[in-house]
């Protein structure tokens, strides 16, 4: 499971992602909550810096890599997942939109 854990002390209503523009696992977390409408904020996560990925973001992504995102106090990394809960957690906002397909009835 790539949950791992909640912060009480930062609980943002729009959804933060930690990581750098140009990688291609940010840019489809960001293309989601594009795609659904949703206002984000893009933290920038050097991970490739001299002394490595800062501390603080060794707590968001046990790996020390990018993507980590939070939204309401829950994190999660790893850009599958978040695309995942980015489809469930913001179903319809007017746009009606699922971007991951759902079993027929």
């Amino acid at each position: 499971m790539t949950a791992i854990g909640t912060s009480p002390t930062q609980c943002s209503e729009h959804p933060i992602i930690f990581g750098a523009p140009y990688s291609v696992y940010v840019r489809a977390v960001r293309l989601a909550l594009e795609e659904k409408g949703i206002h984000y904020e893009l933290i920038p996560v050097d991970i490739f810096a001299p002394g490595g990925p800062p501390p603080e973001h060794m707590t968001r992504h046990p790996f020390g890599k990018i993507p980590a995102f939070e939204h309401a106090g829950f994190r999660l990394y790893e850009a599958g997942a978040i695309t995942r809960y980015v489809d469930g957690a913001f179903p319809d906002l007017g746009c009606n939109r699922k971007m991951l397909a759902v079993a027929p009835e």
